[in-house]
Formats: structure tokens, sequence, C-alpha cells
């Protein structure tokens, strides 16, 4: 069964659609077979992966098949929803606007916040070794079918005044998850990114640390030019040659790779 990740902070602006894109780019480039879900109406991770409009589904078109007949009615959706971006060796499911309206969607379903969770029991979904969710900051709906159906969380977080109230509701919603719906979801690790030199970016990242102790990555991601440059050629940061983001993302893979192996070994009580 694929691990599955979802990259999410309440607060907009702090890098989430380019730590999930390059996240599963690393991913993929240290060998692992992994699937992108792009769960933001706004749909920045599907142009990211420089995904022109087509005629097979959309992320919004399996969860309104899936409520309306359930994973036998849409067998043959969710191999034809699955992109695959060559450059990136990374396969996505794109979405669009109308995403906007999941929550009016999903208002009427008994238990709606496990649909995402059955819509990913379908076999297709079994080859991959790791699922990622680009979550929208807007639709608790959403994010909350991430969590029910996800095993970790990353949190990107901009080193500013208010960080600390987009982390606190994604602790606090992990928590009330982890206690209902899904025992077996962990915070993965905060992500700082879009750090600079100055003296607010290093002190609230110091501060973080403090209010968050070894919940925070050891990688740091940097304010450089390369990354909305990188955004605008439709090429990932990771695949980008001698990009210094890059590398990085890929080192914070290897470091989320390495938490994930230790957090199952305690949960088998194994020493590594």
């Amino acid at each position: 069964m694929p691990t599955i990740i979802t990259v999410g902070n309440q607060k907009g602006g702090v890098g989430k659609t380019t730590t999930a894109v390059n996240l599963a780019a690393a991913y993929a480039k240290l060998g692992s077979r992994v699937l992108l879900m792009d769960l933001d109406p706004q749909g920045d991770a599907s142009k990211y992966l420089n995904h022109r409009r087509d005629s097979s589904p959309y992320a919004f078109d399996l969860f309104r098949h899936y409520i309306d007949g359930g994973a036998g009615g849409i067998a043959g959706d969710f191999p034809r929803a699955i992109r695959r971006s060559p450059d990136e060796r990374v396969d996505y499911i794109p979405t669009d606007a109308r995403l906007d309206m999941v929550d009016a969607l999903l208002s009427d379903v008994p238990f709606r916040e496990s649909v995402l969770k059955g819509m990913l029991e379908h076999p297709v979904f079994a080859g991959y070794e790791y699922i990622l969710f680009d979550m929208s900051s807007r639709f608790a709906s959403l994010l909350l079918n991430a969590l029910v159906a996800g095993d970790y969380v990353v949190i990107p977080v901009q080193p500013q005044e208010w960080s600390y109230d987009g982390i606190a509701k994604m602790v606090a919603n992990i928590d009330a998850v982890r206690r209902t719906a899904n025992p077996r979801l962990e915070l993965a690790g905060i992500l700082l990114t879009m750090c600079n030199r100055t003296v607010l970016s290093k002190s609230v990242g110091q501060a973080v640390k403090d209010k968050y102790p070894g919940h925070v990555l050891s990688v740091e991601i940097p304010t450089l030019v390369e990354v909305p440059e990188s955004q605008n050629a439709r090429k990932t940061l990771v695949n980008t040659p001698f990009s210094k983001t890059g590398r990085l993302y890929v080192q914070c893979a290897r470091e989320l790779i390495k938490r994930e192996m230790e957090h199952k070994a305690r949960v088998l009580g194994v020493t590594l």
C-alpha cells in the first residue's frame, strides 16, 4: 500500500504547491513510483507539471462519480484520470475550478470525511509507493478528507509573524482526526520555506523549532529567484540542473523517508 502524504497549511502563501510538486519529483528521483493529486481548485500543481486541458477526468469528476455510484461505478475513470509527467517521472491527477464546488458536493453525503479514502481503495493506486496531496488553504472538507485518508502530514511554513496560527490549526486538526477517524495519522515534519537572512526570519524560525521540538525538518528552503522561475518554466527545481533549492528538496525527501522508517520501526517495536 502507498504511503499517503498531505502537504498542507491553513495559511496561504507558504509554498505548499512548490513543496508538494518538488517533493513528488524528489521521491521519484530517489526511485519511488509517485502520484501527486492536485486538491487545490486553483490548479497550480497541475500547471506546475505543465498540464494542458484535456477530456480525461479531473479530481472533481472522481469525487462526483464516486459519490453518485461508488467505486464500482467508476472503475474506468480512475485510470483515465491519471496523467504522466515524463520529464518529472511523476504521475498526477489534475484539478480545475470545478473543485470549488466540492463542499456542496459533499454536504449531504453520509461519512463525507471518508470519500477520498474510499476513492483511494481502487486497485489502480496500489502500485504507487507514495501519493501526495497538494491542498488548498480554504476548503475544510477537502483537508478533512485528506487527513482521514493519509498517513503523514508535511506543513510548509514561512518564518514570519503569523506562522504560529497556521501550524497550530494544522496540528489541532491532525490531533482531532487521529483521535476520531484515523489513528495512524502522524505529523511527518514542519518545513521552513521562503527563509532569508533577516533577523525576523531567523528569530521566527528558531521560535517554531522551540515550540515544536523534534518536528521541524533540518532542511530549510530559502527565498531564491529560481523558485518562481521554475514555476514559470513548468519544470521542477528537483529536475533543474544546478538548482540549489532542488537539491534541498531531495534532502528533504530523504529526511522524510528516514522519519517514516523510524516511525514504522517504533510502531513495530523494532530498533533500527
